[in-house]
């Protein structure tokens, strides 16, 4: 059986409509967490919408995370 990591960007008052999200503000520590949770990946599974979302922004990424997370299977 495979261990399932369940990451969700929300705000402290519990907003997590993406419309609805203020502008993310990466750091470091956010960058190595999100480069770690994705080298122990082995795929995503992604609601509609985040799907559509991640699906209009990720193809023209490039570098080393862009081409590990674009070939996980989603």
């Amino acid at each position: 059986m495979r261990e399932l990591i369940v990451t969700e960007f929300i705000t402290v008052d519990g907003i997590a409509e993406h419309e609805k999200l203020p502008s993310v503000v990466w750091n470091d520590a956010m960058n190595k967490f999100k480069e770690d949770e994705l080298a122990d990946s082995g795929a995503m599974l992604l609601g509609r919408i985040t799907y559509e979302i991640f699906a209009g922004h990720w193809p023209s990424e490039t570098g080393d995370f862009a081409e590990r997370f674009n070939a996980l299977p989603k």
